[in-house]
């Protein structure tokens, strides 16, 4: 079941160019950033138990918190710089690794 729902999770957050275009324009930027922390949630949720102190459960909120930020001040740039915040975020946590190496 982990397997599946982590699956889905991780085939819509790759996807997300295209459900962003259109989902901005149909329901609103609000509800797709509110779901798109939903989303990351959810994967950190279904992976927390194959690794005790990764990286990516620091970063992760990070991000939420970010999007949550910049959508008071505007909403669809924050939808649009989704990529940016994650691709930081992956950057941050290739640099945890080179400083403190996984066992």
């Amino acid at each position: 079941m982990d397997n599946v729902v982590g699956g889905v999770t991780t085939l819509i957050l790759a996807l997300f160019p295209i459900v962003a275009g259109t989902s901005v324009h149909t329901i609103g930027p609000v509800p797709l950033i509110a779901g798109l922390c939903v989303l990351l949630a959810l994967q950190l949720f279904i992976r927390r138990s194959r690794a005790a102190l990764n990286p990516l459960f620091i970063v992760s909120p990070g991000v939420c918190l970010l999007l949550v930020v910049m959508a008071m001040f505007d909403s669809t740039l924050s939808v649009r710089l989704y990529p940016v915040f994650v691709n930081a975020a992956m950057a941050v946590v290739f640099s945890a690794t080179l400083v403190w190496p996984p066992p």
